[in-house]
């Protein structure tokens, strides 16, 4: 019976043997961690860190050594890396791996190791991320809110937030709209604060745009997270636009051949709001290259279309003998105090045939 209650010891110890947990040390079996090292050595929120750890094998022939590097605890889910490597006989081995989206506070390191299949040492290495700023555009408004037209200014108010745990100094938000890029300048943002900083830019054209809002454009500030882009649209109307409706006729006053003639029209407008003073204008090119035009005259428009008719005299619109395609043109010199959403159908022509005067003489 003794004999028995020996065996059964015995069996009872081994079985703890191969349950027993890992054993917090830094050499097991002639392996040993001599060193862990982090690299940079003093990291900051929303960066990574590389982790050297150096295994040493100190038996008088090669090892498989198993070895696994963690993040904050020994579990799979927090597992950076975990390998088995050869180690020739009294050699040292240096081992890597990187910890990346590091969040501020105190941070640990857990590392285990050990002969492959065999029992595994841990220990642990503490280490302090640094808090940083984390700039961004968190809302912008207009005025007006929508509907400007294209040329007109637009005010902007953007908010702008330190949702980091470490204050801002100061920087530059920037709008990315059309071909136009506007800068304005950001005060210093103390942590989980905002400041309202303001500016405009141009409307372009007609449409729905999509803006594009970035805080600290010139990378001043070192932040947790770079991605600081912020999109909205903006809605530009359509502005007002002349054009002619059908084509232009012109009469001779009593069909006389030195005039004066009658220019007759129709000017329509789309998009309008109001009274609008519309400059005119008659222009022809002759054959040999000469234009030729007449004083501008000034028609009055507040509806949809509106019949205009002008009358010019010989010395305002002196064409000589032959056949002209005279043109009525809007606002020929660009002064006018609107601006078109559109001016290629400003120019509408006829055709007119200036025929030379007899030269009669009666007998006496």
């Amino acid at each position: 019976m003794q004999g028995k209650k020996c065996v059964l010891l015995l069996v009872i110890f081994l079985s703890s043997l191969c349950f027993s947990p890992s054993v917090s040390a830094e050499d097991i079996d002639g392996i040993e961690a001599n060193s862990v090292n982090i690299l940079p050595s003093q990291p900051v929120e929303g960066g990574s860190i590389t982790i050297h750890l150096g295994l040493q094998n100190t038996n008088g022939e090669e090892k498989r050594v198993e070895y696994a590097i963690y993040r904050d605890q020994i579990s799979p889910s927090f597992r950076l890396v975990k390998n088995v490597i050869e180690i020739p006989a009294n050699s040292l081995v240096e081992v890597n791996t990187t910890w990346s989206g590091l969040t501020a506070g105190e941070k640990t390191i857990w590392v285990e190791f050990g002969l492959e299949n065999g029992l595994l040492a841990d220990f642990s290495q503490s280490f302090s991320v640094q808090s940083l700023p984390d700039l961004e555009v968190t809302s912008v408004t207009f005025e007006p809110q929508n509907g400007a037209k294209s040329g007109e200014q637009v005010n902007f108010s953007a908010t702008i937030s330190n949702g980091g745990e470490f204050d801002a100094e100061s920087s530059q938000v920037s709008l990315l709209v059309d071909q136009q890029s506007i800068f304005v300048p950001v005060p210093p943002v103390t942590s989980q604060n905002s400041v309202v900083v303001q500016g405009s830019f141009v409307a372009p054209s007609s449409g729905q745009w999509d803006l594009l809002f970035t805080a600290d454009v010139e990378d001043d500030i070192v932040e947790s997270d770079e991605s600081n882009d912020f999109e909205i649209q903006y809605t530009v109307d359509s502005r007002v636009d002349f054009y002619h409706v059908g084509g232009l006729s012109v009469i001779a006053v009593n069909e006389s051949l030195t005039g004066p003639w009658v220019y007759s029209g129709l000017l329509g407008m789309a998009n309008g709001d109001g009274d609008y003073n519309v400059t005119l204008q008659l222009s022809t090119t002759t054959p040999g290259g000469t234009v030729i035009t007449s004083p501008p005259f000034v028609v009055e428009i507040s509806a949809a279309v509106k019949s205009c008719e002008h009358t010019v005299a010989i010395s305002d619109f002196n064409l000589p003998v032959g056949v002209h395609d005279p043109e009525v043109i809007i606002n020929p010199f660009g002064t006018d105090a609107y601006i078109q959403e559109n001016t290629t159908n400003d120019k509408v022509s006829t055709s007119i045939e200036i025929l030379e005067i007899p030269d009669v003489v009666l007998d006496p």
